[in-house]
């Protein structure tokens, strides 16, 4: 089997990986959440132990490795993002019940 053809599925994790993270930045929830669980599907991958000893037998450890690295980095930005994310979220939320509870004061 070629290097390409092996590493191809890391090379799309890659693609997946940045592709959640333009998708978060523009706020696009919905496609994110559907690109998401095609992800998770995609990163059982990682798990196959007979995928990385064919990557490791081929001489691909160190490209390999490579990618998983790059993957991670951008695994971590994306939980950064969505921490921010859900952090202004609940700033809102808290804003919008502290506003209804003055209009309701305000109303009695």
């Amino acid at each position: 089997m070629s290097n390409d053809i092996l590493l191809q599925p890391l090379k799309q994790l890659f693609v997946q990986a940045q592709l959640l993270l333009q998708l978060a930045q523009a706020e696009n929830w919905d496609e994110m959440q559907t690109q998401f669980s095609e992800y998770q599907q995609q990163m059982l991958l990682l798990a196959d132990a007979t995928y990385l000893q064919t990557l490791k037998e081929e001489n691909l450890a160190a490209e390999a490795q490579a990618f998983i690295v790059k993957i991670q980095e951008l695994n971590q930005q994306l939980d950064n993002f969505a921490e921010q994310a859900h952090a202004d979220i609940a700033s809102e939320l808290r804003q919008f019940i502290q506003a209804d509870k003055a209009l309701d004061a305000y109303s009695r």
